[in-house]
């Protein structure tokens, strides 16, 4: 294509995990809008620069010189289709475009979801570095219960909790398999009554 594009889905998560960038022309739910360049410097709310937009993850250029931004933010995710000027070049304007009446009720929760991710995403950013102790306990317990019904061993476990770079290293030490060892008897004990706790 234009050479601006990188490959970003990862096949080796799921779909919904790798948030990869769907065609609209299969029926991919998008926002579609028409960006115009802004010449010279302008300070108005109207001027983006859309890879810094709160929760750009994805920004794809096809063949048709468009461009396919993803946001995210948590659970929350969409698909923008811009047509018109080049995202990369500088700030920009955008129009967002119904097509048709029959296209404005899903273009209104498209808009609502697009304000919740502006207006989520750094909070979201700030809320994911915060693990305490007791949640990343939690975490980890869970993550390995689901492996252990998997059928994973506890070095593909250690894996998802740790990461590969440091099983890779580590693993040779005993310390690690036992971390997973507590992890998935505290996840057992979790379905067997302890979840109270996390209620009371």
């Amino acid at each position: 294509m234009r050479g601006r594009s990188a490959p970003f889905a990862d096949p080796n998560q799921a779909s919904h995990e790798a948030r990869p960038i769907w065609s609209a022309e299969a029926g991919a739910p998008v926002l579609i809008a028409r960006a115009a360049a802004i010449a010279g410097p302008d300070t108005s709310e109207a001027a983006l620069f859309a890879p810094d937009l709160p929760g750009a993850v994805h920004l794809l250029i096809d063949d048709r010189k468009r461009s396919h931004l993803l946001l995210v933010c948590g659970p929350l995710a969409l698909q923008l289709l811009i047509e018109g000027a080049d995202l990369l070049s500088g700030p920009v304007s955008l129009n967002f475009i119904t097509r048709g009446i029959a296209e404005l009720a899903p273009a209104i929760d498209k808009l609502s979801m697009l304000r919740r991710i502006l207006a989520c995403s750094s909070q979201f950013r700030h809320a994911q570095r915060s693990w305490s102790t007791q949640t990343l306990r939690l975490r980890n317990a869970l993550i390995a219960l689901d492996g252990h019904a998997a059928g994973a061993s506890y070095r593909e476990i250690a894996t998802v909790i740790f990461g590969k770079e440091r099983v890779a290293r580590d693993w040779p030490d005993p310390s690690l398999k036992d971390r997973v060892r507590r992890s998935l008897s505290r996840g057992q004990a979790y379905i067997n009554g302890r979840y109270r706790t996390l209620i009371f």
